[in-house]
């Protein structure tokens, strides 16, 4: 008799692994819903989790995308672009080598030239071929010299009377802008706080079957924002709420309010969001979620 007869035994052993998958679903099921009630704070973190996600599906295999030119896709239009970012940055580096000589700031100087060439090999590594395997040491490392570049400016050049009055707009947008000594202090805090979210997501990625211990994990990434009025804070609306204030053309109003929302969106979805989806959805390596 064949398998699909169902008064063979091997259709009754397909059914009872069926049932017994079936049932063992429901009951994984029940025991989840016990464990994590679906109240209004739950409720809000599935939402926020659901919301993450599909934003990142729009997203998904965008770069195998072709346009209109035979074998361009939009992965290796980003490519060249990128390069010819790099090149044309290295290029006016080398055109101006007195940018890196000067005694004044040099270890600003020196500290970002190597953040700059770690950036390239970090680019290299992800859109060419794999060189570096340690990715968590790469992370760490990148946060680190984010750290050390930003405290170095403020080190460096901070004392100086027109970083310590800065511009009358926050960040560099304006042609004449400067940036001042609390804004680099400011940028300080947002790589301490990377260096947090790399903690986070590869500690998340060892726990994928406990969603308890990484909601924990995403728990305790919120409170270094506790220690957020320690560091100087910049307002973006500072820029454009005032009349005459700011921005000296509505082009550079229009794009400080646009930064406004570029910052809204990463801290409360591409943050937020992301570490509350990573808590629901498994740590990217699987498990119940």
């Amino acid at each position: 008799r064949s398998a699909s007869d169902p008064s063979s035994p091997q259709s009754d052993r397909t059914l009872s692994t069926a049932g017994a998958l079936k049932y063992r679903n429901i009951y994984e099921g029940v025991e989840r819903r016990q464990a994590f009630p679906k109240g209004a704070s739950f409720q809000i973190f599935e939402w926020v989790s659901r919301l993450t996600r599909t934003m990142a599906t729009l997203f998904h295999d965008v770069e195998a995308a072709r346009l209109l030119l035979p074998g361009l896709t939009v992965g290796r239009l980003l490519d060249g672009a990128l390069a010819l970012f790099f090149v044309r940055l290295l290029l006016a580096m080398a055109a101006h080598p007195h940018m890196l000589l000067p005694r004044y700031g040099r270890t600003h100087r020196l500290t970002g030239s190597l953040l700059l060439l770690y950036l390239m090999l970090g680019l290299a590594d992800v859109r060419l071929t794999p060189l570096l395997r340690l990715r968590g040491a790469y992370d760490v490392g990148l946060s680190l010299l984010g750290l050390a570049t930003a405290f170095s400016a403020a080190r460096d050049f901070g004392s100086a009377r027109v970083h310590l009055r800065g511009s009358e707009a926050s960040g560099i947008l304006d042609e004449k802008a400067t940036v001042s000594r609390s804004e680099m202090l400011e940028h300080c805090f947002y790589q301490l706080l990377n260096l947090c979210q790399v903690g986070f997501l590869y500690a998340s990625a060892a726990l994928p079957h406990s969603r308890a211990a990484r909601t924990a994990l995403a728990a305790a990434l919120l409170l270094p924002w506790l220690a957020r009025s320690r560091f100087p804070v910049n307002s973006f609306s500072a820029n454009y709420k005032t009349p005459g204030v700011g921005g000296t053309t509505p082009l550079i109003r229009f794009l400080y309010r646009l930064k406004k929302w570029q910052y809204l969106l990463y801290k409360h979805f591409l943050l937020h969001g992301l570490n509350v989806s990573v808590a629901m959805g498994g740590g990217g390596g699987g498990g119940e979620g």
